[in-house]
């Protein structure tokens, strides 16, 4: 009887056999839905171009950009503080600043002249902060060169940040006029400081005879002045106290057709349309809708009660010098720190 020989290897042999056939499976598998993937495609393709049917694209959704905060924030204040800005676009030269103080409760209008040939030197808080914007501004600088280094988009905003630094007070909100519309408004005099629209409209404005009189009036014996006075002994009179008592102030006033123009304004409706008008052709900070705030203060508002003057302080070295302490007492006498 034969005996059965088993090989020893045959498992073995079946085993990598089967591996084989599952591993031939699946690459046949994979051949044939790549195939049909790609058919699938070309056919999409071919479907697409010749019915022109437009892909959708893919909506990415918009991100939000961050916002800037705002450098400066305008305010509707019971005493306003405007500054104002002579500005030529062209040669990106700021050529005259004047602070406009309106206090409503007075119904005081007034025009400070504010040579833009001042030399000041910022605080370490502002410096640091224009720094940021600008690493080459001076901390100490003329207000005519603050358009060298900043940028048009933000010079009005940072010179309104300069001028409270300055002057130690809080601005409500700047006005930019081109030179064009700033001429019609304003024109440079040698005037009495103090002097009022009224006083232009008369033609009595530019005589420093009559400044120089009224000192001299008060310096007689007997003069209510004088004998109110502080004793000739007790006072020392700043460079500024002494520039103004001997020669006129220099100040930005209104011309005569403009006080014409405004005076004919006897409403709050044509005070409202004039603004409406005025502000199509100036950029300010402040809307149009807020400065309608003013519009019964304005009208109310007489001549009279309006008057121009310059900071005070003295000319050196082809620059202006404000005098601090005098700067501040004309600002307290104007009433520009009432809350």
């Amino acid at each position: 009887m034969k005996k059965t020989v088993r090989h020893k290897h045959s498992g073995k042999y079946r085993r990598q056999t089967a591996k084989s056939m599952l591993i031939r499976g699946f690459l046949q598998s994979f051949f044939i839905v790549a195939i049909l993937l790609t058919a699938g495609t070309i056919g999409y393709r071919i479907t697409m171009k010749l019915w022109m049917i437009p892909e959708k694209e893919a909506v990415v959704e918009a991100q939000p950009e961050p916002t800037q905060e705002p450098i400066t924030v305008p305010s509707v204040d019971e005493v306003s503080r405007n500054l104002i800005f002579c500005y030529d676009a062209e040669t990106n030269i700021i050529s005259k600043m004047v602070l406009e103080v309106f206090h409503c409760g007075r119904k005081q209008l007034t025009y400070i002249t504010i040579p833009t040939e001042t030399q000041f030197t910022m605080s370490d808080i502002l410096y640091r902060q224009l720094i940021a914007v600008q690493p080459s501004i001076p901390q100490m600088l003329r207000l005519s060169a603050m358009t060298r280094y900043l940028d048009a988009s933000v010079v009005f905003d940072y010179g309104e940040l300069m001028a409270e630094d300055m002057l130690g007070l809080e601005i409500s909100y700047y006005t930019v006029m081109p030179v064009e519309l700033y001429q019609t408004i304003f024109e440079e005099k040698s005037i009495s400081a103090g002097i009022t629209a009224a006083d232009i409209l008369e033609g009595s404005y530019d005589t420093s005879d009559k400044q120089a009189a009224q000192v001299a009036e008060d310096k007689q014996e007997g003069s209510p002045v004088a004998q109110d006075a502080v004793p000739e002994d007790k006072q020392v009179d700043s460079p500024a106290e002494t520039e103004q008592k001997s020669n006129p102030v220099v100040a930005q006033v209104f011309t005569k057709d403009y006080i014409k123009t405004i005076d004919k304004l006897d409403s709050a409706e044509q005070i409202s349309t004039y603004i409406e008008e005025l502000y199509s052709t100036l950029q300010s900070n402040l809307p149009v809708v807020q400065k309608m705030n003013y519009l019964e203060s304005y009208n109310k508002t007489s001549l009279a009660d309006v008057s121009f003057t310059r900071l005070a302080g003295f000319d050196k070295n082809s620059g202006f010098v404000m005098d601090q302490a005098l700067v501040q007492q004309q600002l307290q006498e104007l009433g520009v720190f009432d809350k």
